[in-house]
């Protein structure tokens, strides 16, 4: 029965969502904080010792697997996400969370450090390349990814197999 989602009661979906939800949030927050620490570059600070042994295990273990959990973490959300709203309103959704944040940042980047070389509208989007901060690019994919994933997630219902196929091809490929 653990499985067969279909025939829970509305109060055991409840209740498993509930207690999910804080683990997830949990989750989430421990990450964006390890991923803030590889990104902010304190390991480059002079270090010796067991302080090193930390910063190294909290960087490369923690910071970097932050990175996966929060992806799978992420599709697990988008299926209820989309499930709940029309595509139109979960786009319009996500662009008002990751897109207008990724232009907030960006511009207080050009602000802050001055006009890059190339279109000011590529350096707070881009759309063509990397952002003024290369970090930010990963809101516009997970953009992108999320308008994607009603379609995808059809496609995984109606061919697994085949989409597993041309995962793996996709990651074989090395297209990056």
């Amino acid at each position: 029965m653990l499985f067969n989602h279909q025939s829970w009661s509305a109060d055991d979906r409840r209740a498993l969502i509930a207690k999910n939800s804080v683990a997830i949030e949990n989750a989430r927050l421990i990450c964006i904080i390890m991923m803030s620490y590889v990104h902010l570059h304190f390991q480059g600070f002079p270090a010796t010792g067991t302080e090193l042994a930390i910063r190294s295990v909290v960087a490369d273990v923690l910071g970097r697997s932050s990175v996966p959990l929060l992806s799978v973490v992420s599709g697990l959300l988008i299926v209820p996400f989309f499930a709940r709203r029309t595509w139109l309103a979960g786009v319009r959704d996500r662009a008002r969370s990751l897109i207008l944040p990724m232009i907030a940042v960006n511009a207080l980047a050009v602000i802050l450090f001055g006009p890059p070389p190339g279109p000011v509208l590529e350096a707070l989007l881009g759309i063509d390349g990397a952002p003024a901060l290369i970090y930010m690019a990963f809101l516009r994919d997970l953009f992108v990814l999320c308008m994607l994933a009603p379609a995808l997630i059809w496609l995984v219902r109606r061919a697994p197999l085949a989409m597993a196929v041309l995962g793996l091809a996709y990651y074989l490929a090395d297209v990056a």
